[in-house]
């Protein structure tokens, strides 16, 4: 989700990033295709898992038997939900942060400057983004843990190390990641996962009584997976005030950043590592690594499919007891990391070939304005479920989540392509590169190669 990290190294596609003559936000021309490519179909996958977020109260998160009575297109919605973009295509946007950043610190270098005082000002941009996201619409956002994940990677890229000393440390950081999240399954399990969290939960205090916004919270135990909660946490989002709501959101909000060192910013790092180190060896260049990225597409894609299959089938096994997590969670991990580099490998194959595809093109000019499309995303399924809007928090089945899903992503792909044909960015990214940049970047239409579109 970077404006400015699809920017060209190499190719016959592109400029060299030495030949711009200041620090300055690149054209279209000067972008590497694969980048905005692979940026704009993870667009689609991110939509897809944040409906559950987006449109269910949070304790159906914590609630492995949540689906055991529901209808059958709901649980096949879910099931196609978790084999398929569960955790792979927040891996994949991750790997596209990282390489982004690297190439800024090329850029930089290549002006004989350290890039570190660009970066720093880049990641404060985007954790300002991811606070009024929070604030103002949802509490899933990432742009804030991105931020913070980025000022590790940044100071690591400070050094410049090599592409090998980056792939030792992005592999390292995703094995210990793996190893603390098996860890913690095995300490649910010894507290009696599940049940013993539900059972944590105070008494309702009443069938008639209807608690709301911090009232409910207190009186959950700040446990999410309360009745309590759920009820109070349905009504804040379809009925408002926008502080019930608000409260909700900061609670999620702060359970997710403390779980973070525990769950997936390990994941998000070693991403951010491993994608500095491929956008270094020239993996998203169309005119290298080519035979490098078929073995990787023939390899990870493959395995991380018959992995999370695995996981999918052993899930019903897991109700109840937890037993079962203590396998699939590795598993789970393991897979999201093979179809991510499978499909990175994928559309950067697609990306070889010369532009004609018009689906690919529009793809892509999504890519180019991937801040402004993921926080459109978020404006346009909060306003069918929040307070606000539409008011269906909780109402709507699983099974309409990948149609939902596809509908908008489809709308603001149609939407990139007409800002696009008119300015050289979009709206959030010309913000995002005035403060990162301290000047305001040209916005008008400039004609640039490369994607054919409007530059």
């Amino acid at each position: 989700m970077t404006g400015d990290d699809g920017r060209a190294g190499h190719g016959p596609q592109s400029t060299d990033i030495a030949a711009t003559p200041r620090l300055a936000p690149v054209d279209a021309g000067q972008r590497l295709e694969s980048m905005d490519l692979i940026r704009g179909v993870a667009l689609f996958g991110i939509l897809v898992v944040n409906m559950l977020f987006f449109a269910l109260p949070l304790g159906h998160m914590f609630d492995p038997a949540a689906l055991v009575d529901a209808p059958f297109a709901d649980r096949l919605s879910a099931g196609i939900t978790k084999l398929l973009f569960e955790q792979k295509f927040i891996s994949l946007f991750s790997l596209l942060f990282g390489a982004g950043l690297a190439i800024q610190f090329t850029r930089a270098a290549s002006h004989g400057r350290s890039g570190v005082g660009l970066a720093l000002r880049r990641l404060a941009g985007l954790a300002l983004f991811g606070l009024l996201h929070v604030t103002l619409l949802w509490m899933g956002d990432i742009l804030f843990v991105y931020a913070c994940c980025g000022t590790l990677l940044a100071i690591l890229l400070a050094f410049r190390p090599s592409v090998r000393v980056l792939l030792i440390i992005g592999v390292a950081v995703a094995l210990v990641g793996t190893l603390i999240m098996s860890c913690f399954a095995i300490v649910s399990l010894a507290f009696g996962g599940h049940d013993a969290f539900a059972a944590r939960t105070p008494d309702a205090g009443g069938a008639e009584e209807v608690r709301r916004g911090l009232d409910a919270i207190r009186a959950a135990g700040w446990n999410p997976a309360s009745p309590i909660y759920a009820e109070a946490e349905a009504l804040a989002m379809r009925e408002g005030p926008f502080l019930d709501a608000l409260a909700f959101r900061l609670v999620a909000w702060g359970t997710f950043l403390l779980i973070m060192p525990i769950s997936y910013g390990w994941r998000i790092l070693a991403m951010f590592v491993l994608g500095a180190a491929m956008v270094k060896a020239g993996m998203f260049s169309p005119d290298r690594c080519r035979r490098a990225r078929r073995r990787l597409l023939m390899i990870a894609l493959p395995a991380g499919l018959a992995l999370s299959a695995a996981d999918v089938l052993a899930q019903p096994w897991a109700l109840g007891t937890m037993t079962t997590l203590m396998v699939t969670v590795p598993i789970a991990d393991v897979a999201a990391y093979g179809i991510a580099f499978g499909i990175a490998a994928l559309l950067g194959i697609v990306a070889e070939r010369p532009a004609t595809s018009r689906v690919r093109v529009a793809v892509q000019r999504a890519g180019r304005m991937a801040l402004t499309v993921y926080l459109a995303e978020s404006l346009l399924v909060c306003a069918l479920v929040l307070h606000w809007g539409f008011g269906l928090h909780g109402m709507i089945p699983r099974a309409y989540f990948i149609p939902i899903a596809s509908g908008i992503w489809l709308l603001l792909v149609l939407v990139a392509n007409l800002w696009l044909s008119r300015f050289r960015m979009g709206p959030l990214e010309w913000l995002w590169r005035t403060m990162t940049y301290l000047r305001p970047p040209a916005a008008g239409v400039r004609g640039a190669p490369g994607t054919g579109a409007a530059a």
